[in-house]
């Protein structure tokens, strides 16, 4: 068996996924929502197409925004998007291994299958980075209720962005926390 068919055999893919998101709003129902609470004139109405074109426009904007580092303060303090820096720990006391740093299961795959003991063990190999980032939703300002509800989360595409933009030295973050249990 090759390399190639060893990972698909341990990511279990034999075929594309599809994906179904359930119990969750979109553009169409917070156009819904827009012309039954906002809208007042009909002659002035904003088409679905339209609106679903405002929609993408600023969420291209703030993709943009926050891959290039920029902190994010949303409106309505309603809190801000943070892009922040980790440092990274390794500690083996008492026989356990306490990390914060990240698999590269590229790696780790390649390595179980050159060799089989490894992969029996589940070795791992992890990345040697001093820190590492993460985008965090500060909610400390926001001033609404329930804000455990509320959660931000970001796509492959826009990490993809935030990986390259960091590992060219073209952003770094704005807070430095020291991360030690």
């Amino acid at each position: 068996m090759d390399v190639e068919e060893f990972k698909k055999s341990i990511k279990k893919v034999s075929e594309s996924r599809t994906y179904k998101v359930t119990n969750s709003y979109g553009g169409h129902d917070a156009y819904k929502w827009y012309r039954e609470n906002i809208q007042q004139d009909p002659k002035e109405a904003v088409t679905l197409v339209n609106y679903l074109k405002i929609i993408r426009s600023v969420n291209d904007r703030l993709r943009e925004v926050l891959a290039n580092g920029t902190e994010i303060v949303l409106p309505c303090g309603m809190g801000t998007l943070e892009l922040k820096k980790v440092q990274s720990y390794y500690d083996i006391s008492g026989g356990k291994v306490k990390t914060n740093i990240m698999i590269d299961w590229d790696k780790t795959l390649d390595l179980w299958a050159e060799d089989e003991e490894c992969f029996e063990k589940k070795q791992l190999v992890r990345f040697t980075n001093k820190y590492r980032f993460k985008i965090l939703y500060n909610k400390e300002n926001a001033k609404f209720n329930n804000k455990s509800y509320y959660h931000f989360s970001i796509n492959r595409g826009l990490k993809k962005r935030l990986k390259e933009n960091i590992r060219d030295n073209k952003i770094d973050a704005f807070i430095e926390e020291k991360y030690y249990d």
